[in-house]
């Protein structure tokens, strides 16, 4: 409960001031104390105490005050920072060094040392290409200048031979596999324009080229052997070369990879069957 004292003013009488517990007073009357026994209590009279209840006002009740705390610091979220994980650089492909071509230029030009031509130089504008070592040296035997490779790779555009090429006549063998070699040489138009293809056996092939430039230089009368005298590209069209199959060309690429037919046997044993039937007549006309 809150109390205060409250004092009388002095009277014009002189009486000295009383002081009493207004508060109380109050209280007290609020429970059913009437003025004069109240006044009794405080030894005042009952104006007094009336005239006190009637003017009392409750003193403003101050709000409790907020307890002083200390600021608080805003709490950072914990970022975990993690140690990257090094990653190493991935390592730069290799690309594999195409094998080199199989030349027969030194071979050829050895040849016509051996002949008493030291100074002979080919003619590097047109050569055969063909698959594979044995080929090589068939031309070889034929004094034809060539080339063999397995396939066709496009570092071989700035090897010396193929940077000056104006003709390459490839010969496919159906007796090999020649699906990757005639497939890479198909799929690239810089050497795809530059070559004339012929299916055939490389021996045969080889040995016309040699007669066709034997007859240049044959001491009977060019008139007699105008046919071997052409040029080149005659002989291409004497012996059927013609244009690279572009690699959309599905149905003619299969057409020169099919394999040669099986050999029919002869109807007469031995190596010659009019022998074997001369022999057959001759016994029965015995």
């Amino acid at each position: 409960m809150v109390t205060s004292s409250v004092k009388t003013e002095r009277h014009a009488g002189g009486r000295p001031p009383v002081e009493f517990d207004l508060a109380e007073a109050v209280q007290l009357h609020s429970e059913g104390w009437s003025y004069r026994r109240l006044a009794r209590k405080y030894h005042i009279s009952k104006d007094t105490v009336a005239r006190g209840i009637h003017n009392w006002k409750p003193a403003p009740v101050q709000p409790p005050a907020a307890p002083v705390q200390d600021p608080v610091k805003p709490v950072l979220p914990v970022v975990q920072v993690s140690t990257p994980v090094q990653i190493p650089p991935m390592p730069t492909p290799v690309q594999a060094t195409p094998p080199m071509p199989i030349y027969n230029y030194e071979a050829v030009v050895a040849y016509w040392a051996s002949r008493g031509l030291p100074d002979f130089v080919p003619d590097t504008r047109r050569f055969f290409l063909v698959r594979g070592q044995q080929n090589v040296a068939y031309a070889t035997n034929c004094e034809q200048l060539c080339v063999g490779i397995e396939t066709w790779h496009k570092e071989y555009r700035d090897l010396e031979g193929f940077t000056t090429a104006e003709r390459i006549w490839v010969i496919l063998d159906r007796r090999e596999d020649n699906r990757a070699f005639l497939q890479s040489l198909s799929a690239d138009i810089w050497v795809r324009e530059r070559c004339r293809i012929l299916v055939s056996d490389v021996p045969s092939i080889c040995k016309y080229r040699l007669l066709w430039e034997r007859a240049r230089r044959s001491p009977f009368p060019p008139s007699s052997l105008v046919w071997l005298q052409a040029d080149w590209s005659d002989f291409e069209k004497a012996y059927g070369f013609h244009l690279m199959p572009q690699p959309n060309h599905t149905e003619l690429i299969a057409q020169m990879l099919k394999p040669p037919e099986p050999e029919k046997p002869s109807a007469f044993r031995g190596s010659s069957g009019w022998d074997e039937q001369w022999r057959w007549r001759w016994s029965g006309a015995r």
